[in-house]
């Protein structure tokens, strides 16, 4: 078994993909894969100008979000793995052992933990570790019914529910968001971060958290074993 699978849908951004490739690369220190999955119609992607290491693959199929990304490629390999890791095509690693530091502060036991991103430090998880056992038995790593927003306020909401949320500010992950003027704004951010889309993903998330997400966390507790995390 692995150490840690990172899982980065990206859409037409592969020289962002070649630099998070490299600063994975020249930073991480456990067993670390990598994973881009990329949509069947975005050929931007095939004229490679860079081979691909062993322990990193390009996974293409239809069409869909972030989320929907994430959930099919978490639930098809999360028993390869210790944990899995969300990093965007905008992340850039940077602590050297990143991901060795953030695996030990789980200590094997099920919950979640993140560095520092340079922009919102412990108040949000922009990229995150999680233990793979929770994702095999919750079913997803986000809510199914969102496309690319709230998946940040989930997985602090299921490390919080878990009783284990660890931030660690020595493992810096920087996000280099256009939000907060690292990137430019194209056409990929401003699909993803409209006034529509963050409609629409707030509904749901907000819809989810009412309706699905108590019995969920209950089976969930039942599934690993722990009734009280306190």
């Amino acid at each position: 078994m692995r150490d840690l699978l990172i899982i980065t849908p990206t859409r037409e951004r592969p020289g962002n993909a070649k630099r998070l490739l490299d600063a994975v690369a020249a930073t991480a220190t456990a067993q670390t894969d990598l994973i881009f999955a990329v949509d069947d119609d975005d050929h931007s992607y095939d004229d490679d100008h860079y081979s691909l290491p062993r322990w990193a693959e390009i996974i293409r199929g239809p069409h869909q979000g972030v989320v929907g990304w994430t959930n099919d490629i978490a639930m098809e390999r999360a028993g390869e793995y210790q944990a899995l890791a969300s990093l965007g095509d905008d992340h850039v690693p940077i602590t050297t052992g990143w991901d060795q530091r953030l695996l030990s502060v789980l200590c094997g036991r099920p919950g979640v933990s993140y560095g520092d991103d340079l922009n919102r430090g412990a108040s949000l998880a922009t990229s995150w570790v999680v233990s793979a056992p929770v994702i095999a038995a919750l079913g997803y790593m986000g809510p199914p019914e969102l496309i690319h927003l709230c998946m940040d306020l989930f997985i602090m909401q299921l490390g919080k529910d878990l009783g284990l949320l660890v931030y660690h500010p020595g493992a810096v992950i920087e996000h280099r968001h256009a939000s907060v003027e690292k990137s430019d704004w194209d056409e990929v951010y401003r699909r993803a971060n409209s006034l529509e889309r963050y409609k629409d993903d707030w509904a749901a998330y907000s819809k989810f958290l009412a309706e699905r997400w108590p019995g969920d966390l209950t089976r969930l507790r039942e599934k690993l074993g722990v009734t009280d995390y306190d």
